[in-house]
């Protein structure tokens, strides 16, 4: 028995304008007792994050899956491949107000969809103007070199822990808002330093039992992708992936990103010798806490003053049990380094008991993580020669004009537009890894390009020819491609097509009460509960 899914698509501006009607602020969701490394540390509970409301999160795509299918057991998500040429889906996708015709289409733009709204940044402020404010508001940080960077590393501890390090900080970055508050960009990304600038990562805040019920219900849409292959345009580091195979994280999994603290901080700290040197970089400024990537500030239990003490502290005694001495500089480099690598653990296994449900445990332990990346999200750039071995043709032949134009043409395209193409005829951003994932299971992936009958050539129907548009069959990823008459044509006409994204067909103006819009005042964690 198949679970029939009913959902409404929001569109990019939908969803912004929808966001910037709604109150942005929700305080951050922490507590007090051990972290999940064991360390003695504290978020501060006055921390507040900017996210979208929980209107906003139950009428997204996500949460109308989420509400759906939370409750379904994970064995009902696990249907065997059908036989025939009947689609390998979980479940039935219904997108209410669209006109789409099969099955696989929309079940692939869903997940399309859902990927985008974790990863999507409303227009409330630009990543650089919240690099900026990390920053400090002085300068930018150009340079992917902490050693020729004018700040010293007290100044960048400083920075982070004081202005925030990531685009989340209730002060400084406020006004940064994504569709749902799963993930946030890491550091490296807002900083614009390191590597994986367009990475993101669990939000560390997230820690509620609706976060955590969202988080696991990602990884069962993963594992039901992956035994029904979808690949998912999901941006994120090995830090994400290595505890889902349980690998173990180290330094060089946090300097993937967070450059600033891994190497303006805890590389200074390993490399000094003499407390002079301890003075020149830190200058008595470093304490014994720290920003996590979402801007929530971790301060060692030991060390933290309790509360009655902070209430008589007078303003500007300087609290002396935070300050990190040149003989603690070990001991703190470690306690930061474990902080940070295990910020986001629970939302991690979250994901894995999630995923785990899905596809067997035993055999994700036999995967690197890499392997598992490229199984879920396939890989991000458009390899057109990959494509084109895989490319079937229908009334038409590869040495025709015209499909020597559109190849000609899907080369010169830029990565971004050779993901909109694919989402034009595939409904989903990604191609398989390899030859072999192109059949992977039995199941053959392949893009088929169907010509339109011969024409007589004549100059009247050459302007009507030329002046159609690409059409596509996204179930089985088909395109039909009119014979254009040049070059010029068949790159106007497939730029114009791709960037039109008017979803499956035609959207029409039906009513969202239909859908079982929540309103304002709904209580998520009601969900849970029905």
């Amino acid at each position: 028995m198949r679970e029939r899914l009913q959902t409404r698509r929001q569109s990019n501006a939908t969803a912004a304008a929808s966001a910037s009607a709604a109150t942005a602020a929700a305080t951050a969701t922490a507590t007090n007792s051990q972290s999940d490394s064991a360390n003695a540390t504290s978020p501060d509970k006055n921390t507040t994050m900017p996210s979208a409301t929980q209107a906003e999160v139950a009428n997204s795509i996500f949460g109308q899956a989420f509400r759906r299918l939370i409750h379904i057991a994970p064995a009902l998500l696990r249907p065997g491949r059908p036989s025939g040429g009947h689609p390998h889906i979980g479940f039935e996708i219904k997108l209410r107000g669209e006109h789409a015709v099969g099955e696989a289409g929309p079940y692939r733009q869903f997940f399309t969809d859902v990927c985008r709204e974790l990863q999507e940044e409303l227009p409330r402020v630009s990543l650089a103007a919240a690099a900026a404010a990390a920053a400090g508001g002085t300068k930018e940080r150009k340079t992917d070199d902490a050693h020729e960077n004018k700040e010293t590393a007290a100044q960048v501890h400083t920075a982070l822990v004081n202005n925030g390090g990531g685009a989340s900080s209730s002060s400084s970055v406020s006004g940064v808002v994504y569709t749902l508050p799963f993930f946030i960009p890491c550091p490296n990304r807002l900083m614009q330093v390191g590597e994986n600038r367009d990475k993101m990562l669990p939000r560390p805040g997230a820690r509620s039992v609706v976060d955590l019920s969202g988080f696991e219900f990602l990884g069962r849409l993963m594992g039901v992708a992956i035994r029904t292959n979808v690949l998912l345009p999901l941006d994120l580091p090995s830090f994400f992936w290595k505890p889902l195979v349980g690998v173990g994280l180290d330094v060089t999994d946090l300097e993937g990103v967070d450059k600033t603290v891994a190497s303006g901080v805890i590389a200074k700290l390993e490399e000094c010798q003499q407390p002079q040197e301890f003075d020149q970089w830190f200058g008595g400024e470093l304490t014994w806490s720290t920003l996590l990537s979402d801007g929530v500030r971790a301060t060692h239990m030991r060390r933290r003053r309790p509360r009655q003490q902070q209430h008589s502290q007078e303003e500007g005694e300087d609290d002396d049990d935070l300050h990190v001495t040149f003989g603690e500089r070990a001991k703190f480099a470690e306690w930061l380094t474990r902080v940070r690598l295990n910020e986001s653990q629970r939302q991690i296994r979250a994901v894995g008991r999630g995923l785990a449900s899905i596809v067997p445990e035993e055999l994700l332990s036999l995967m690197t993580w890499q392997e598992l990346e490229r199984l879920v999200c396939g890989v991000p750039t458009i390899d057109v020669e990959l494509l084109k071995r895989h490319t079937e043709y229908s009334n038409c032949n590869e040495s025709d004009p015209h499909i020597q134009h559109f190849w000609t043409v899907l080369r010169e395209f830029s990565q971004e537009e050779r993901r909109k193409f694919l989402k034009f005829v595939w409904a989903q951003e990604r191609l398989p890894s390899s030859d072999a994932e192109f059949s992977r299971g039995g199941h053959k992936v392949r893009l088929l390009i169907k010509g339109p009958p011969q024409s007589n050539d004549s100059t009247d129907e050459a302007k009507t020819i030329d002046a159609s548009f690409p059409r596509a069959d996204t179930c089985f990823g088909n395109c039909l491609l009119p014979r254009y008459s040049s070059l010029e044509v068949m790159r106007r006409q497939l730029t114009l097509v791709i960037n039109l994204d008017a979803g499956m067909d035609a959207d029409e103006n039906a009513d969202v009460e239909e859908f079982g819009r929540f309103e304002e005042s709904v209580d998520l964690s009601e969900l849970l509960q029905q």
